[in-house]
């Protein structure tokens, strides 16, 4: 499995089909407000992605992200995620990221790779747990 980095104007380029394909729901890609996307791809195949917005030189928060059809009902999410953090982590002394409190298998993934909550958020009755990797790159 192999991580591919794109800018934000490359992945404009095939952001509406990738949420399609992700989320089976139409999202115009001028939505999009971040620096650059990491996309997890198994013999060229995608399976997972996740889009960040560059804090620092030194911090990174993975804003949004998903798994792609290809690698469901396989360990190919787990091994990408771990793969896009371990990138991150490679570049960034610092990665969070916000994960709703009810999504218990991101939780889980997010756990499995070091992260820790660190606080939550909230919008209207949506909770959302801060989680946050600090450490040396």
């Amino acid at each position: 499995m192999e991580i591919k980095r794109f800018t934000l104007e490359e992945w404009n380029a095939c952001a509406e089909e990738i949420h399609v394909y992700a989320f089976n729901e139409i999202r115009d890609s001028d939505m999009n407000t971040f620096d650059f996307a990491l996309m997890a791809l198994r013999d060229g195949e995608p399976m997972a992605y996740c889009t960040c917005i560059e804090l620092d030189k030194m911090s990174a928060y993975m804003q949004h992200g998903g798994r792609l059809p290809g690698s469901e009902g396989t360990i190919n999410t787990a091994k990408g995620y771990h793969l896009m953090v371990r990138y991150l982590k490679e570049h960034y002394k610092n990665i969070s990221t916000r994960i709703r409190n009810t999504n218990r298998p991101m939780l889980k993934l997010a756990l499995a790779v070091g992260f820790v909550t660190t606080g939550t958020d909230s919008y209207g009755s949506e909770i959302y747990l801060i989680q946050s990797i600090t450490g040396e790159h």
